[in-house]
């Protein structure tokens, strides 16, 4: 056993989860942070497109 953390725990029980999970969790963050403001992009711009219309209805009649 190979003491890990002050364990004694077999080198195979030691799960390679954490290195990856440290790599992904920026990762993740990062692409959570871009799809919010990705939509909050697209919702601005539809509420725009849709105020224009509005007027520009307005304005025809």
């Amino acid at each position: 056993p190979v003491p890990v953390f002050g364990f004694h725990r077999p080198l195979t029980q030691v799960p390679l989860i954490w290195p990856i999970f440290l790599i992904h969790l920026p990762y993740w963050l990062a692409l959570s942070h871009g799809l919010v403001r990705g939509l909050e992009a697209l919702i601005r711009w539809y509420n725009e497109a849709v105020q224009k219309a509005l007027q520009k209805a307005q304005a025809e009649r």
